[in-house]
């Protein structure tokens, strides 16, 4: 034992240890500092003096005190090791790498150096030295499980997943209980698309460690994306039960959404926030909630907390900018407006592709858009492998992807040409990713398919995996990036070939859609660099149309719509968030022209309407001049019922589209204003293939003056309701066998492009 002498170096150590441990530093600095006279350039005391400067945070002093010691005495591997410590705590990762190597040439067996030369390795992006740190440590202690986790994480990092996964098995043999390590393995499993693995290894920890809410969220996790919700709620409940976490209730509160149940699920993301208030992810989710049930007031307020917290979490603003618009509150438009054009060019994850498209008319601006959007949600899955090359049939087989296989645009457009397609040339395969709701449109569509499978209980792979199975040549989506869409099964390959067509009007930007289904003029040949597809030109407007129509029954006047008994009838039955207040503005001076004129609306939310008649005030219009009218909930109703109007403005920058088609029909002029994106130009597409370009302006002043003519002079606005009427009839537009020969040709063409093995190009279609 060191005698209590204070000019024995070991007495002195030994004291200045023991207050460190205590946390009496400033007395342990005194006493060693005191005694610096006489025991000049001992390492023992700069080591201490150098400790307590780095639990002080003094890195600068303890890096130079623990030098100053290895300059005395280089034979100090845990100096070393510790300087190697403290410079990586400072930043200094290289210097840091030099010192480890030192403490291991020192003491080459031990693991401890290794270990924390890896983990700055890794920081420097060395991954191979990292790893074969990591293999070092495993060589020396074998039983070391971290080493073994460590590594494989490395592996992954740079695609050796084979080796990765080896690592993994190792490991579990060493320990076999250890459930932590199950979970771990699972999340690498999960990673790579072993989904049914990762279950089956999150299940082997519950098994060893009953209480264990991390592992029954990942299983909860899984059965979601497997849409087997009854399982997933089941360990999902299990999982808050034990423990109150945010994560559990928010995937709770998501499957609930996901079945319709969206108050219950409102009711699990208040848990949520409950349990952790301060996470942004929980309030933006919930706000998706309240505005799926057209709660955009609540949906608002939420998406506020969400940014509160975190100002740029994924897609929240353009999102809270697009519920803004659906009830027309226009308040910072212009800069929210210019706020996600900057945020866009600067590759930020800022909105979501269909709400750009409801106020850019750039179609550069939609491309970037759609491009950051796929690579983020949607990139290429390689987990079913590449897709092979079938052989060429007789008959191509053609499978269709839509949740809109339902009393909705998109299926009323589309019913007929399944109907016409040439049986003898195709075989047809219908894939229902969502809407499982029957109806009579759902009954004709069902018949009209070879094979109708219903895959919207089905995770993204079974789907795709079926498609696959089934040996699909042509994969049609009509969804996009449209609500009850589901990408992420094009995203594994379905067919060869994948066009994008009809829902979703413009550029997917994911190199997985080979073609989009459009005319000359949505986009003509100096705007094809904006769109990544390869374009399939049809002759005429691309745009189907229903050839048979079912008469409404009911039957409507100007007082059974409230509208005045006489005046000039504007209407726009557009989506309300399709309004923007550059337009409402120049319809605000329409009615200011036209004397007794209104302006007619179908049933918007109360808050828009609210929000628009103030708009009007505000511009010195009365009020009254805005009329509202109810949704009609029957499609052949609500084509008597637009009868009542006169002239329909069309929204810019994003234009009707089915809707002009049944006003068009209706006998109902359309003025329009022609713009770059594909959005804008659909309701110009029919008005030229109608022969009726006259009702197309390029200048707001044009789209004005026009409307103004149409409104004051009765016989000019006869003679174009005349030719409207007359040349839907002679017109091809809505003569659905014509149009399906002609979709038909293109798929030929596509077709036979790849069979004689060349890539993706334009087309036209005859």
């Amino acid at each position: 034992m060191a005698k209590k002498n204070p000019t024995n170096l070991e007495y002195l150590v030994i004291k200045a240890k023991k207050f460190i441990q205590s946390n009496e530093l400033d007395l342990a600095s005194k006493l060693l500092k005191e005694n610096q006279i006489n025991f000049p350039n001992k390492s023992p005391l700069l080591n201490l003096l150098a400790q307590i400067a780095l639990i002080k945070n003094n890195f600068k002093e303890g890096i130079n005190l623990l030098k100053k010691s290895l300059q005395i005495n280089q034979n100090q591997p845990l100096v070393a090791y510790d300087l190697g410590v403290a410079l990586s705590l400072n930043n200094q990762l290289d210097e840091a790498i030099i010192f480890f190597n030192n403490s291991i040439a020192l003491e080459p067996n031990n693991p401890k150096a290794y270990l924390t030369k890896a983990v700055n390795l890794k920081k420097l992006d060395r991954l191979n030295d990292s790893i074969d740190c990591y293999q070092k440590i495993i060589e020396l202690s074998p039983n070391y499980i971290e080493a073994y986790v460590n590594k494989a994480d490395l592996l992954e990092l740079i695609g050796k997943l084979t080796e990765a996964q080896s690592l993994y098995q190792q490991a579990i043999i060493i320990e076999p209980k250890n459930a932590d390590l199950y979970i771990k393995y699972g999340n690498f499993l999960y990673k790579i698309d072993q989904v049914d693995e990762a279950l089956y290894f999150y299940k082997k920890s519950i098994e060893i460690k009953p209480i264990n809410p991390g592992a029954l969220i990942n299983i909860g996790y899984i059965y979601k994306r497997l849409m087997k919700f009854d399982e997933a709620l089941l360990y999902l409940k299990e999982s808050v039960q034990i423990r109150d976490n945010h994560q559990g209730y928010n995937n709770i509160a998501s499957i609930y959404c996901t079945l319709g149940n969206v108050m219950e699920g409102i009711a699990y993301y208040d848990k949520a926030i409950k349990c952790k208030p301060d996470t942004a992810e929980s309030h933006i989710f919930k706000a998706y909630a309240h505005q799926s049930i057209k709660e955009i007031d609540k949906a608002i307020l939420s998406y506020d907390r969400g940014l509160q917290i975190d100002k740029d979490y994924k897609y929240a603003f353009g999102e809270r900018f697009h519920a803004k618009n659906i009830i027309c509150d226009w308040d910072n438009y212009e800069k929210d407006y210019n706020w996600i054009e900057s945020k866009l060019k600067e590759n930020r994850f800022v909105s979501v592709p269909l709400s750009i498209c409801g106020v850019f008319d750039d179609p550069l601006i939609q491309k970037k858009g759609a491009e950051l959007y796929a690579k983020d949600l949607y990139p290429p899955n390689n987990s079913l492998g590449p897709i092979k090359k079938y052989p060429k049939n007789k008959k191509i087989k053609i499978g269709y992807f839509s949740g809109d296989f339902r009393e909705h645009p998109v299926g009323h457009l589309v019913t007929e040409i399944f109907e016409m397609h040439d049986k003898s040339k195709f075989k047809l395969f219908a894939f229902s990713v969502s809407s499982r709701i029957k109806s009579r449109i759902r009954t004709r569509i069902e018949k009209s398919f070879d094979e109708f499978i219903d895959v919207s209980n089905f995770s993204d792979k079974k789907a795709a995996s079926i498609a696959r199975e089934k040996e699909i040549d042509i994969a049609i989506d009509l969804g996009g990036y449209t609500k009850n869409s589901r990408p992420a099964i094009l995203a594994m390959r379905t067919a060869p070939i994948q066009i994008n067509f009809l829902g979703y009007p413009g550029t997917t930007g994911a190199n997985y859609i080979d073609y989009n289904i459009v005319d000359k003029f949505i986009i003509p040949k100096e705007l094809q660099q904006h769109y990544s597809e390869k374009i399939i030109y049809l002759p005429k407007c691309y745009q189907p149309n229903e050839e048979k129509i079912i008469p409404g029954k009911k039957v409507f006047s100007r007082k059974s719509e409230r509208l005045p008994d006489s005046g000039f009838i504007f209407c726009c039955f557009n989506n309300s968030w399709k309004i923007t207040p550059q337009i409402f503005k120049l319809w605000i001076r329409l009615l200011s022209s036209v004397e007794g004129s209104v302006l007619w609306f179908p049933g918007f939310l109360p808050l828009a309407i609210k929000n628009l008649k103030n708009e009007c005030i505000k511009l010195g219009m009365d009020e009254s001049r805005l009329i509202f009218s109810s949704l009609e909930k029957h499609r052949e109703d609500h084509r008597e019922k637009i009868r009542l109007a006169d002239v329909f403005l069309d929204c810019f920058p994003y234009g009707a589209q089915s809707t002009a088609s049944d006003f068009l029909r209706a006998g109902i002029p359309i003025v329009t204003l022609r713009g770059l994106s594909f959005s804008n130009r659909v309701a110009s597409s029919l008005l030229i293939n109608l022969n009726l370009s006259e009702l197309i302006t390029s200048t707001e002043l044009d789209y004005e003056n026009l409307a103004i003519k149409l409104a004051k002079n009765p016989e000019y606005l006869k003679e174009i309701k005349t030719k409207l009427i007359s040349n839907v009839k002679a017109s091809s537009v809505y003569n659905i066998g014509e149009y399906t020969k002609s979709i038909e040709s293109g798929y030929i063409q596509i077709y036979e492009r790849y069979h004689d093995n060349l890539n993706p190009e334009h087309v036209e279609a005859v």
